[in-house]
């Protein structure tokens, strides 16, 4: 799970610097036509162009920058896209550079494949406390899962559990709702979720779950786990964990 969260990691971190912009080639190779010719290069006609779902291209586009839009500092991203097609890019909104002090849920929506992206959205204010680790779902209905922790300023370790909804493509969210009692394991202390994406079972067994990854503290170590709901929210349950001594991020 550590090595799936990493790459899922990474490649939400190169998408956040954008991508580069490349025009093929389509003059051919210089290819030799005889021993006593000069070299021609051998012109390659360009195709009739794809269908618009067909067409691929890169694009650079910076979502998220630094002191602006009411924030000295994002960090924590992570991006899906709705069965719309609208990407949503999530971070942490931060007030200052620490893990610690006031942190908010964000989002942002491109409806252009990345192009360009909507003014930010605040999902959840944690007043003068701290949101954290956003982990977002795309549900079988189209619906858009947010789940996340919460501390006090003073602490960089979440002790709550959180998540909220969006039926319209991530334009509005839910009042937030706390499941701290169903999903955490009573002998863990930290208990943070993510880093990144949930998911939803495709296949028996358990076919439609969500399954959350998360992280914590234990007189083990750091432990690695999940916990899983098979009412999309309505419900939760802890799930399996595997302590780590060198840390479950």
């Amino acid at each position: 799970m550590k090595g799936m969260m990493f790459f899922l990691s990474a490649a939400v971190a190169l998408a956040m610097l954008g991508f580069s912009c490349n025009t093929p080639d389509l003059s051919g190779p210089v290819v030799p036509v005889g021993p006593d010719e000069p070299q021609q290069r051998d012109t390659i006609q360009p195709g009739p162009t794809p269908p618009a779902q067909e067409q691929i291209g890169t694009c650079s586009s910076q979502i998220y920058v630094q002191n602006s839009e009411g924030y000295p500092i994002f960090r924590i991203p992570a991006a899906v896209t709705t069965k719309a097609g609208t990407i949503l890019c999530f971070c942490e909104g931060r007030e200052a550079y620490s893990d610690n002090g006031n942190i908010d849920m964000v989002v942002k929506r491109s409806v252009d494949h990345g192009k360009t992206w909507s003014p930010l959205t605040v999902i959840a204010d944690a007043g003068t406390d701290r949101y954290g680790n956003p982990v977002p779902v795309v549900l079988d209905d189209g619906t858009v899962m947010l789940v996340f922790g919460w501390s006090v300023a003073s602490s960089s370790s979440s002790t709550k559990v959180f998540y909220c909804t969006s039926k319209d493509d991530g334009v509005s969210w839910s009042t937030p709702v706390e499941i701290t009692s169903q999903v955490k394991v009573p002998t863990r202390t930290k208990y943070q979720t993510g880093p990144v994406h949930g998911i939803v079972k495709q296949r028996d067994p358990h076919k439609g779950r969500i399954i959350v990854p998360v992280y914590g503290t234990s007189s083990n170590g750091t432990p690695s786990g999940v916990f899983w709901s098979d009412d999309n929210g309505a419900s939760w349950h802890p799930g399996g964990s595997v302590d780590y001594k060198y840390g479950g991020e």
